[in-house]
């Protein structure tokens, strides 16, 4: 056999072996993400985020809100005029004058 010939079986060689590297590389990696996200998903699942108790205690502030509307507009219009005087400080101006 020819250097030359040898040469190239050494190539097809390396060629398939980086092939058959990669592939397994590839099925690996599926695994090991496959195997985290699971993992993940159980841990996740075994946390008490309190979600069920923030949403219910949201409900009880609603069901015990006793506010009117007029009283809700004054807290608009006070928040209005503070994100206006805010962004005029911000822009170096002087405040807008309360109403």
């Amino acid at each position: 056999m020819s250097k030359w010939e040898q040469i190239k079986e050494i190539k097809g060689l390396l060629a398939s072996l980086v092939t058959a590297f990669t592939a397994v590389s590839l099925i690996g990696l599926a695994l090991m993400d496959w195997r985290v996200s699971v993992h993940v998903s159980k841990q996740l699942a075994l946390q008490d985020l309190g979600t069920d108790v923030k949403i219910i205690s949201m409900d009880d502030n609603i069901m015990d809100n006793k506010r009117t509307g007029e009283e809700n507009a004054e807290d608009i219009d006070q928040n209005r005029q503070n994100v206006k005087a805010a962004f005029a400080a911000l822009m170096g101006r002087e405040p807008p004058e309360a109403p």
